[in-house]
């Protein structure tokens, strides 16, 4: 096991990539376990995540992963574990279909959790990097605040491209070094970035996110902001469990009353068909120009 260490951390050294043997994996793999089982001495390729933002290629510390492979030569078709510079086994890369395609752990519990067609960083990545200047100050909430109010107001945010906007600011922002607490900015970005992919995978990334702000600074679930609130709400009914979406929508709606999308969603989920009539002709009277209640 020592030799083995030893030469990972000199394929980490020189900055490559390395393919795995071609195993095809899928959702609930364990990769943890997979790579604990293997002798991966062989280094083949480098792989990059960028991105792009205004005419502008961002790169990012740590978007360039490395991997191992029992191979001492790899073709185009093996598959690839990716594995950050401190050795962290985030995901693979495998052939399917005449293409490529990346599986990633999400939450760091060891399983695969999302399928994408290009690359991406998990928010650990980020958390753990060297990169990542951390305060417990909190700098994030106005960046919730935004888009918890742009969805209370009048203009449908994805028609008029402003949710466009803000979420690649935010990707603009976790790439620069710069940013403190970049880390929970980044994983602000991938709930949206990746949104509506699945609900699962809405329901892990959320988690990400909101207990990483929790954590960062101090917050308790009483305190919570009410936008996780809204997405956890969103979620649950995708997810079919609009019982759970009822009951986190009234005590929602208690906290905040006023808040349009929450008064939505108590009509969407309402089984009284009194009730939810009269719910529905309080939101048309109150809120006639709100760009959700414009749509019912």
């Amino acid at each position: 096991m020592k030799k083995v260490l030893i030469t990972l951390i000199f394929c980490v050294n020189v900055g490559i990539a390395a393919y795995a043997e071609s195993k095809i994996f899928t959702f609930n793999d364990n990769i943890d376990e997979y790579y604990n089982k293997q002798s991966f001495v062989y280094p083949v390729e480098t792989i990059e995540t960028f991105w792009y933002h205004k005419n502008t290629t961002l790169h990012f510390p740590e978007g360039t992963v490395t991997g191992v492979s029992p191979k001492k030569t790899a073709q185009k078709d093996d598959t690839l574990l990716l594995m950050t510079p401190d050795l962290k086994v985030i995901g693979v890369r495998q052939f399917q279909n005449g293409k490529y395609e990346f599986l990633y752990d999400l939450d760091d519990n060891g399983t695969l959790d999302i399928k994408v067609p290009k690359p991406i960083i998990p928010v650990d990545v980020f958390t753990r990097s060297l990169e990542t200047k951390k305060s417990s100050k909190n700098n994030v909430k106005k960046y919730l605040d935004n888009f918890y109010n742009l969805f209370n107001g009048t203009k449908n945010p994805y028609k008029e491209k402003l949710m466009y906007n803000m979420v690649n600011d935010l990707k603009a922002l976790a790439a620069d070094t710069n940013t403190i607490n970049r880390d929970v900015i980044y994983s602000l970005y991938m709930f949206y970035g990746l949104i509506q992919r699945h609900p699962y995978v809405d329901i892990t990334n959320l988690i990400v996110v909101d207990s990483l702000y929790a954590k960062r600074f101090g917050i308790s679930d009483k305190d919570r902001h009410p936008l996780f609130r809204l997405h956890l709400i969103e979620t649950l009914i995708n997810l079919g469990e609009k019982n759970d979406a009822m009951k986190e929508t009234q005590s929602a709606l208690h906290d905040y009353p006023n808040y349009i999308p929450f008064q939505v969603y108590s009509w969407q989920l309402e089984t009284d068909k009194t009730k939810k009539q009269m719910k529905y002709k309080k939101l048309k009277k109150e809120h006639p120009t709100h760009w959700i209640v414009k749509q019912i």
